[in-house]
Formats: C-alpha cells, structure tokens, sequence
C-alpha cells in the first residue's frame, strides 16, 4: 500500500494521509463508501487515482471488508490493493479510439450525406431545368415535321422521295425519345400536376376497346375486358390513368404473337388492380427486377433506337407513384407475363354511395339526350365536384374535371367540349364568367355554358341578364342543371 500510495517502506503514514492523494470528489464517494461498509459488513470494490508527490499517477483497486466482532461492533478491515494503471490505461486508450472512431464515422457520414443531397439537388435542378425548357426543346422538332411534310408533298418520286421518307422517320423516332426523355424529366421534377376527376371505369374500358381494337385484329391476337358488373368511378389523373394502361398493352401487344390480352380490373383486399395478362414470350426471371429501370431493355443489347429507349416502364412507374398506386410485374418464359397496376380501394367510389344533389330527377332523363356528350366542369369543392359529377355521368356524358381555370385553359379537353359548367368563384383570381370570356374569344361557336355559384350578389360588373349563359344558384337541384344545359 505504501508502494501504491507513493510513501517510503519505513514511513507510516495515516489514513488522512493516504487520502489525501485521491482528489477531493473520489476521496469523497471513498469515504461514504467506508462509512457504508462499516455498517453493513459488505464487501466494497473501488477504483481511484492516486498521485504521488513526484506527479507520477498510479490507477488503484482496493477490494475491502469491515471485520464485526460478536457484539456487532466494527473491529477492522481487511482487503487488498492492486495496481490496475496498466489496464487502466488501456481503458483509457481503447476509448480515445472508440471516440475517434466515431467521430470519424459520424464526420464520413455527414459528408456523405451532403454528397447525397448535393447529388439529389443537382439531378433536381437538371429535371426542372429540362421540364422548363421542355417547350423550346421540341420546338425545332415540330418546325422540322413540318418542313418533312412539305417536302412529301412537293417531291412526287424517285431517290429524293425515299430520302425524304427515312429523313421523316428519322425525326419521328427522335420526336419520340425526346417526349420520353422530357416526361421523364418532367415527372422528376414534380412539374406534372395532377387533375382529379372522377372517371367511370366503363368508360376506361370503352376507351380501351376503341383505342386497341383494330390494332390487335389486325395481328390476329384477341383483346378481352374483364371489369366489375356494377360501374365505378374512380377517382384519379384521366390522362394519366389512360398513359399507364395504353403503355401496358402497346408492350403486351409487341411481346405477343398468338392468343391475345386480357385487361381486368379486380378487388384484393384493401386494393384494386389494373391486371394486363398477356400470352407473349415471357421475360427470364433475372430480368424482372430492372423491367422499370431507365434505358432498360430485355433484347436490345444493341441499343437498336427503332426499339424505342427503355423509358416507357420507367414513365408508368413515376405516373402510377404520382396518382398514389405501385405497378408489379410477373412472367414465365415462353407462357406469358401479366403487369399489374394497384391502387387503393378508396380511390373507388360506388356511385350509390356519394350524395346527390338536391331535387329529384325527372323522369325525362330516361331518354338520355345528353348520353355521349362531353362536358369539362370546373369546381374546386371535392364534394360538390364529385356530387355534380355523378349526376352527369348517371345522364350518361362523359366528364373531365378541373380544379381552377389555368388548368382548365391549358387542356386540350376543353376545345372539344360540348358543354362547360363552372362555379363561379374560382382560386387563383379568374372566376367562372372571366374563364367562359377567355373561352370565347377562343371559340368559333358560341359557347354552351353555365355557371354555378354561391355568391349573394355577384360583384360589380357582372350582371345576370347581361350574360349569355345561364347562372345557377347553389345548391341548384338536377332540374334546373338539366334545363340550362338542354334550353
């Protein structure tokens, strides 16, 4: 212990003294520690620094007992010391480098991170950039279309006809990987907005045999729906819903040379799903986890551009993140493959179930004069916008909905529209009446419109009589809809 302590064999140090070379907080816990075993008998371990008087250190374990005699009374301690500074220091050392370590790890990291985020930041810019410019990019593209069918028809015959032919189908196929390219850009940069509606899924399946009808007869392959019995609405992007099912079925079209395709649309649990089942070649298993990579293509090693860049999966699976779903695929080789689209169960609404509007229908909507006739509405209300489209729909028209007037100038959807119905006050400072005047200076024809709105009194200077469509209060009942569409 002398040793230990720094004092001379032949010296006799007390108690005091020997603790007064452990600093004053271990000296202290030391002391309660002592006080303790003396009342209870237990054995105490303690570990403390000891510093000698030539400044050298030394680490110390004491292990100790208090020694009771038969009358309770404390009599001495007995335990040894050892010498523990070597381990100590290795403790000590072990540490340091535990401590260095993860600050480097967490320096790495750090860096890491912002690599990541500096990359992320870098691609997005790029994305945004690309989408902004989008417009000026295919304007060359469209210039020279034009001057390639110019040419068509002013050269009648001979080599330069056949140069101008594969000048033409040159541009077209770079037309075509440029919209890729740009869709690709634009849906990275969330410059796509969505615009809800609700689209009947009859209507979709309509839409489908129309658009691939002819083009499966023609290669002997059969084209087959599968769809719910009672007709549901789904609530989602038209345009885009309509991109992901034909992009599916021009790939199940390519793919397949006998049998055909069945497109279905079935209930699984908590979801809904698009199924596109075809009895084409198949795709090795190695390959399906790329299928929706950018510039991925199963046979194309030669990246040969006559069969396209490898972008269009890519597209369908950005398209169906952005209205909420996932789109899978399994295959067998040589049996078939089937891509399926999902989306939750509550993007689909039984007609039943949504609240009509005020009134009752007259019994004249049985003859359906207005089945088959288009009609863009423009209300940014969730409730009456699905209210107001059910009720179309249920008259059998076929509706497109919008949300404000920006998005509803910019679509080509409102061009062909037979109808328009607009509430009246619209976000983003253009109201109902200023949307239908930009509309007609637009327009040929007259338009055949009606607005719908809230308002009291409507603000100076629109005057009711003063229009030439007709302005309906809400609620407004299907009557007097059905009246100022039809008088």
């Amino acid at each position: 212990m002398k040793l230990l302590f720094g004092f001379p064999l032949d010296a006799s140090p007390t108690v005091d003294q020997g603790l007064s070379r452990i600093d004053e907080e271990q000296r202290t816990a030391l002391r309660e520690l002592v006080r303790r075993g003396r009342e209870t008998g237990e054995v105490l371990t303690a570990e403390y620094l000891v510093r000698h008087e030539d400044g050298s250190e030394r680490w110390v374990e004491s292990t100790a007992q208090w020694i009771h005699g038969s009358d309770g009374e404390p009599l001495y301690v007995q335990g040894v010391a050892k010498d523990i500074t070597a381990r100590k220091q290795m403790q000590i050392e072990l540490d340091q480098y535990k401590t260095h370590l993860e600050e480097l790890v967490e320096s790495r990291t750090k860096a890491l991170i912002e690599a990541k985020a500096a990359a992320e930041a870098s691609n997005l810019a790029k994305s945004r950039f690309i989408a902004a410019a989008s417009h000026d990019l295919r304007q060359p593209l469209a210039a020279t279309n034009l001057y390639v069918d110019i040419l068509k028809d002013a050269v009648q015959a001979g080599l330069a006809r056949t140069v101008v032919q594969r000048i033409g189908a040159s541009v077209e196929s770079l037309t075509a990987m440029l919209d890729s390219l740009l869709d690709v850009a634009r849906l990275d940069a969330n410059a796509m907005q969505l615009r809800v509606s609700l689209v009947p899924v009859r209507q979709l399946a309509r839409w489908l045999h129309e658009e691939f009808a002819e083009q499966f007869l023609m290669k002997g392959l059969m084209l087959r729906p599968f769809f719910p019995r009672r007709d549901l609405l789904l609530r989602t992007d038209e345009t885009f819903i309509k991109g992901i099912l034909r992009n599916l079925l021009v790939n199940a079209l390519k793919y397949t040379t006998a049998g055909g395709v069945i497109v279905a649309l079935r209930a699984q649990g908590s979801r809904f799903r698009f199924q596109v089942w075809d009895t084409g070649v198949g795709i090795e298993p190695q390959h399906l986890p790329h299928l929706f990579d950018e510039f991925f293509q199963v046979g194309n090693v030669e990246r040969d551009s006559a069969k396209g860049m490898g972008l269009g999966l890519s597209i369908v699976r950005r398209e169906a993140q952005l209205i909420g779903g996932t789109v899978d695929c399994r295959s067998r080789l040589g049996k078939g493959t089937v891509f399926e689209l999902s989306l939750p169960r509550e993007h689909f609404i039984d007609p039943q179930a949504l609240p009509p509007l005020q009134g009752k229908l007259p019994d004249r909507l049985a003859r359906a004069p207005l089945a088959g006739r288009r009609v863009c509405l423009v209300e940014d209300a969730p409730s009456v916008r699905d209210a107001l489209t059910l009720l179309l729909v249920s008259w059998g028209m076929q509706v497109t909905a919008f949300t404000d007037a920006a998005s509803a100038l910019v679509s080509s959807e409102l061009r062909s529209a037979d109808f328009v119905i607009t509430d009246f006050r619209l976000p983003g400072g253009r109201n109902g009446i200023e949307l239908l005047q930009d509309m007609q200076r637009l327009a040929i024809t007259p338009l055949r419109s009606v607005v719908l709105t809230g308002e009291i009194d409507l603000p100076d200077p629109v005057d009711p009589a003063g229009w030439p469509w007709p302005i309906l209060r809400k609620p407004c009942g299907p009557d007097e809809l059905w009246a100022a569409l039809t008088g």
